[in-house]
């Protein structure tokens, strides 16, 4: 009995908890009660079919739509409460009240602080105009720009505000050169971090220092060394493996196929003589294998092809099948890519080693 009961206790619970997970509950509704939240979906409404947030500010963030919101809620209390459903109606009520009065209260403040940030960053502009900096290297420096955006704070003290003496008592007072130097501070310590996440290889020099300056513009140096020195080895590699294949069929070309196996061979003939006349081939264009290859790599290949090389330079013809022809080509790439990566790691070592040169040492 006690299994059925706690199986039926705990299939309800969780019932509950997965139909209240699916209603999820709008910014602008903030009572606790469901009767009153209804009331708020009207008020929402209405108060967003104004337009009166001019400053295209979000419902939430909005001074004027909450002062609409806490218009409509006073609207809703019951004159003279008799019944005990009225009070309590009134009393979800002066809830709602207060808790939008809280929100107006904070919109105010949200607003009085992004003035005074205004004003600070005026004066701050107006100093540094002047020559005082707040991260100068010389205390002297730094003393002098707290000292100019003290006497422009109590310069604007001095006077009331709209020039009426009755506001003097009125005056912000949470703007004063403690908030200055405060905020200063805050923005050094997070210029500072922001330096050493970008720059943790400086971490050893204080970021205002000079050797922390060096460290710093030598990686920028070394990156940018790094970035064209990739560049280099790729367009090397690009123009020198293209250049493999073009000359393995400049050095096995389709004379050296039977003529039992030749295929429309006139009409390649006839496609290579135009390519000679239009420029569009190595030949034409007075292209070697030797403009491209040292002495010493260039031997190691005709190593391998010595048999061959001597045939073409005996005017050889109609030796090889498609196959082998086929074959010898492939081999002959090989060999030259092999050369070439051999030459790039080489280069990009040359490369590298120039560029950590360029690096700041402790």
């Amino acid at each position: 009995m006690n299994y059925k009961f706690l199986k039926t206790l705990v299939f309800f619970a969780i019932s509950i908890i997965f139909s209240c997970a699916g209603k999820v509950r709008q910014p602008y509704i903030i009572s606790d009660y469901l009767d009153i939240q209804q009331l708020e979906e009207y008020d929402h409404n209405s108060c967003a079919n104004l337009k009166l947030n001019f400053d295209k500010s979000q419902n939430i963030d909005s001074k004027l739509y909450w002062h609409c919101r806490l218009s409509f809620s006073k609207y809703h209390l019951e004159i003279n409460p008799v019944f005990p459903r009225q009070q309590e109606f009134n009393q979800k009520i002066s809830d709602l009240i207060a808790k939008i009065s809280l929100k107006i209260s904070r919109t105010q403040e949200t607003s009085i602080n992004r003035e005074v940030n205004k004003i600070d960053e005026q004066d701050h502009n107006q100093c540094t105009r002047m020559g005082y900096f707040p991260d100068a290297k010389d205390q002297l420096k730094i003393e002098e720009y707290y000292l100019c955006r003290k006497n422009i704070i109590e310069l604007n003290h001095a006077e009331p505000p709209f020039g009426n003496k009755k506001y003097v008592e009125y005056q912000n007072k949470s703007y004063n050169i403690a908030f200055a130097i405060d905020k200063r501070i805050k923005e050094s310590i997070k210029k500072n971090r922001d330096k050493l996440d970008k720059y943790p290889e400086c971490s050893n020099f204080k970021t205002y220092s000079e050797d922390f300056e060096k460290c710093v513009k030598s990686l920028d140096e070394y990156k940018n060394c790094a970035d064209e020195s990739n560049i280099k080895v790729l367009e090397k590699e690009g123009l020198e493996k293209t250049v493999c294949q073009k000359q393995a069929y400049v050095r096995f070309n389709d004379d050296m196929i039977k003529d039992n196996e030749r295929v429309d061979l006139e009409i390649k003939n006839r496609n290579f003589n135009s390519d000679s006349q239009n420029k569009n081939n190595f030949e034409s264009m007075g292209i070697k294998e030797k403009d491209f290859l040292g002495k010493t790599k260039r031997d190691q290949i005709d190593t391998g092809i010595k048999e061959i090389k001597s045939r073409i330079e005996n005017n050889n013809r109609n030796i090889y099948s498609k196959y082998e022809i086929s074959k010898l080509r492939r081999s002959f790439i090989s060999s030259c890519v092999k050369i070439i990566d051999d030459n790039l790691k080489i280069y990009k070592n040359e490369l590298n080693q120039k560029c950590q040169k360029i690096k700041y040492v402790n």
